[in-house]
């Protein structure tokens, strides 16, 4: 362990804490209860109602005349005595004084009944004793009760035998009744030791199910909050520093989807022992729910250690995962939020734990600590997010399409689709401002889909009105998100919506990008070849800025490299720009794919491009992104060719002051 690992741990708090995969039973608390039928009744009532029922019968001459002294200490002695040891019910089970606690109200009991002279004909108070006993201290006291109750019976009986305490019975009498009333004594006190175990235990089950999540058997979102509100309350106190980490498993619900939720059950409840395994005994590892884990650190030295733990984590979660002999890769995102500088209560500083993860996941950089930069989630972006849910089926989406034209022949060959939010308040609003928070919360499905169906709806129609520009033949390009490439069920999804707008595959353009791709190769693959042998055409958007292989791309069926506008709009300023625009279309060219170059913006560019080799082109020199039907009427006017386009400049179909850079 290194020398930083060490210090963490001296670091760790003195007052100890259990473990998170450690489970303790305790028995529930045991309350004081308002009202009991307690040996204090019996000697507080029975035993004045006694003592007036024997000077009765002590002067009729029906019970032996027992000095008066003598009842009134029985009957006050075990009174006092029950007072005195009470406030011993709190004690440890098996300990001295709740042993002695209940042996002396089991010998109060016996004095006032057998002091009654009615002896073991009124033995089954014991049972009343012991019933409110097990009922309010818990039924872990039945073998107690019973083995005290039963020996002073036993004693009473004795001294009753040798005429050592009155008696309103016979000697044989009292030993009938009392053999049988020690008998059923003991029958239902183990029977109410019994029932109340049962209950007890079902108790301790809802109150854990209660705290801890049922799959894992960790703290649950509920008792993370309880014990992150007392450490910051004691922190507080000593001026020390917590750190609050949230993190989740990187395509975790790949293997949900591929392998089924078995493996993925047995990948989750693996989790506790590996992270708990690099914690301190004082550390808390909760699972809030889904993938999503959360570790409390108290008295942290300060960011640096908190790192230390989430990089230990991390590692650790990095080891391979067998299950049912198949290994599974995992990879975890971790946000870490500290107190008091970045909140004082538990839910900020998981909130804001929640935001450093996201960013930590988009940015691939493992562990992020929370800056007040990283929260994006001001109360209006959240409001926008609430509408975004319903922007679908109010019909608020639209799109525009930029044209893509051919720099050898100078023909248009389609439009990519561009969707817009026609807010009804804020006005048109670019992808930018709700396509993150769309593809964080799941809702890019519904809106992929969407833009899909109407992408071909307009293409249709584009086929049925191509009258006036001939035998033109238009595609229209779609971008695919990360959940959507991955989803098995889209290449079905996709020929539905050809089939149902009567949209040759050829004419649809799927554009993926490259960090999309390696997210998860194998099942993009798959997905991809699925899509190709439909015939669509298959494009890697924003090339030039992943990671990918270029042995890996070379097996992957696309048709086309789309180079990013960044390459493209500073080559005429910036050599090595030009550089890695040419190394692009030599190696599409090797690789027998076609380039589409985007972000065109003036002659030189288009120009220098068309010398390059470059195939395509898209930019504001040849068009902005247009609504639907200004798309269709500069395709018209112009005739279906980029020449007869780029003439049109004059007109206002561009703005007159020049491209622009706008958001997709």
């Amino acid at each position: 362990m290194s020398a930083g690992s060490d210090d963490l741990e001296r670091r760790a708090h003195t007052e100890e804490v259990v473990p998170a995969e450690v489970e303790v039973v305790v028995p529930p608390e045991r309350p004081t209860p308002a009202s009991s039928l307690s040996p204090l009744v019996l000697a507080y009532v029975v035993g004045p109602l006694a003592l007036g029922v024997l000077m009765v019968f002590r002067y009729f001459g029906l019970v032996a005349r027992v000095p008066i002294w003598a009842y009134l200490a029985a009957i006050g002695g075990s009174a006092l005595a029950s007072m005195l040891v009470e406030p011993w019910h709190s004690e440890p089970a098996g300990s001295l004084k709740l042993h002695t606690r209940m042996a002396v109200h089991v010998v109060a009991v016996t004095t006032v009944i057998y002091m009654t002279g009615w002896g073991p004909a009124v033995g089954m108070a014991y049972a009343f004793v012991a019933l409110q006993e097990l009922q309010t201290w818990g039924a872990f006291l039945w073998r107690m009760v019973l083995g005290w109750s039963l020996l002073n019976i036993a004693v009473a009986q004795l001294l009753l035998w040798y005429g050592l305490v009155p008696s309103m019975l016979s000697r044989s009498q009292a030993e009938t009744i009392g053999a049988l009333g020690a008998f059923v004594l003991a029958i239902v006190i183990r029977m109410a030791g019994a029932t109340g175990a049962k209950k007890e235990r079902a108790e301790a089950q809802l109150a854990h199910q209660a705290l801890h999540d049922m799959l894992t058997g960790l703290p649950n979102r509920a008792m993370f909050y309880d014990r992150t509100e007392e450490v910051l309350a004691r922190a507080a106190v000593d001026g020390s520093s917590t750190a609050v980490m949230l993190f989740d498993l990187d395509r975790f619900k790949e293997i949900n989807d591929t392998m089924g939720h078995i493996y993925g059950d047995r990948v989750l409840t693996e989790v506790g022992p590996r992270v708990t395994s690099v914690l301190r005994a004082g550390d808390t590892l909760a699972r809030l729910g889904g993938d999503e884990f959360c570790v409390l650190l108290p008295h942290v030295g300060g960011e640096p250690d908190a790192m230390q733990v989430a990089n230990r984590i991390i590692a650790v979660l990095e080891f391979p995962f067998e299950v049912e002999g198949t290994v599974l890769g995992i990879e975890a995102s971790c946000g870490i939020s500290m107190a008091p500088t970045d909140g004082d209560t538990a839910d900020l500083l998981l909130q804001r734990a929640d935001v450093a993860m996201y960013v930590a996941k988009e940015a691939q950089a493992h562990v992020v600590v929370y800056r007040n930069e990283l929260d994006v989630n001001t109360p209006d972006r959240l409001a926008l997010l609430g509408e975004l849910r319903s922007a679908v089926s109010q019909g608020e989406f639209v799109l525009h399409y930029q044209p893509k034209a051919s720099m050898r022949t100078g023909v248009i060959e389609g439009a990519e689709a561009l969707i817009r939010w026609n807010h009804p308040t804020l006005g048109l609003l670019h992808p930018d401002s709700f396509i993150p928070e769309a593809e964080r919360t799941g809702l890019i499905e519904p809106i992929t889909h969407w833009v899909l169906d109407e992408a071909l709806r307009r293409c249709r129609r584009w086929m049925d009105d191509a009258e006036p520009v001939g035998s033109l033949e238009l595609s229209v390009a779609v971008n695919l998100s990360t959940r959507s490439l991955l989803d098995a069920s889209l290449p079905a999804v996709v020929e539905a919506a050809l089939a149902r707008w009567r949209v040759p595959a050829h004419l649809l353009d799927l554009e993926i990008t490259e960090t999309i791709i390696m997210t998860d190769p194998t099942r993009a693959r798959r997905v991809l070849n699925a899509l190709a042998d439909m015939g669509i055409t298959l494009s890697i958007d924003d090339f030039g800025t992943g990671y990918s292989s270029l042995a890996y791309l070379r097996d992957l069926p696309v048709q086309q490299l789309k180079i990013d506008r960044t390459f493209v709009e500073d080559m005429g300023g910036d050599s090595d720009d030009e550089v890695i625009v040419r190394a692009v279309v030599d190696l599409a060219r090797n690789l027998g794919v076609r380039t589409i170059a985007e972000g065109v913006e003036d002659l030189a560019t288009w120009e220098q491009l068309r010398s390059l080799g470059c195939d395509s082109a898209q930019g504001y020199y040849l068009a902005r992104p247009l609504a639907p039907d200004e798309f269709w009427k500069w395709v018209h006017r112009c005739g279906g060719t980029a020449a007869a386009a780029l003439g049109l400049h004059d007109l206002d179909v561009v703005s007159g002051d020049g491209p622009t850079r706008v958001p997709r």
